[in-house]
């Protein structure tokens, strides 16, 4: 997500100075802003305090990093899922498994970890081959 030049008491500043009387169009040549700024900062922020614009930015991060986890642990079960079905080792023979849309290199490799944690290696300790 872009980062925003101005900080939130900055933008509460600007509202309260166009809701105080002053054209968007002295705004925007003042700050060095557009007039869209402006409209959706409005449109977004308007009728604020400081404390609820901070509340809502809390609750936007909050969303998008549950969003992420939501979006990690799905590809998780949905990897789990394959393994245990073993659907996987029929793609390993096809030369093209991983160009597929399905599959990429780091989907490869999140298999190859998973199922080496699902089943325990076997060890040979002390043995001549």
């Amino acid at each position: 997500m872009k980062i925003s030049r101005f900080t939130d008491s900055q933008i509460m500043a600007i509202l309260k100075q166009n809701e105080a009387g002053a054209s968007v169009t002295d705004l925007c040549r003042e700050h060095g802003i557009s007039s869209a700024s402006v409209y959706k900062w409005r449109a977004k922020f308007g009728g604020m305090d400081a404390s609820l614009m901070k509340r809502i930015k809390e609750l936007e991060d909050e969303n998008r990093r549950l969003k992420k986890m939501y979006a990690e642990e799905r590809l998780k079960a949905e990897i789990a899922k394959g393994i245990i079905a073993k659907k996987w080792w029929s793609q390993l023979g096809d030369e093209n498994w991983l160009a597929g849309p399905k599959w990429n290199m780091t989907l490869a490799f999140e298999l190859l970890v998973m199922y080496f944690r699902l089943v325990p290696p076997v060890i040979f300790i002390n043995q001549r081959w």
